[in-house]
């Protein structure tokens, strides 16, 4: 793949990603999501850290008192979950890989 098409940046503008058909092989991509199984399942998530994703400032501010755990994850491994994965002791009520609504932003050593 030696570029980008016109079509492709369209689509990604209008849904937000872009699929890119053999921009790794099946073996790496077999290994990616072997890594990252690992990660998740050796993740250690203090209580404090246990944060419903929200993309919306607001949401954020309410629920976790500032946007520093999500801003400041550029250099770091940090999880974010999908709502209603804790009790309300903060324990998970879901599998830890089910629970999950993305994982950033420091991966890239993965």
């Amino acid at each position: 793949m030696d570029f980008v098409t016109d079509e492709q940046v369209h689509k990604y503008r209008e849904d937000g990603y872009l699929v890119l058909d053999g921009f790794l092989s099946p073996e790496e991509c077999d290994a990616l999501r072997e890594r990252m199984a690992d990660i998740v399942e050796g993740m250690d998530v203090p209580q404090h850290c246990r944060l419903e994703f929200s993309t919306d400032h607001d949401e954020q501010i309410k629920s976790q008192g500032s946007a520093d755990y999500f801003l400041t994850s550029g250099d770091k491994i940090r999880f974010f979950f999908e709502k209603g994965v804790f009790d309300d002791k903060g324990d998970f009520i879901l599998k830890k890989e089910r629970s999950l609504n993305k994982i950033g932003h420091g991966e890239w050593g993965v």
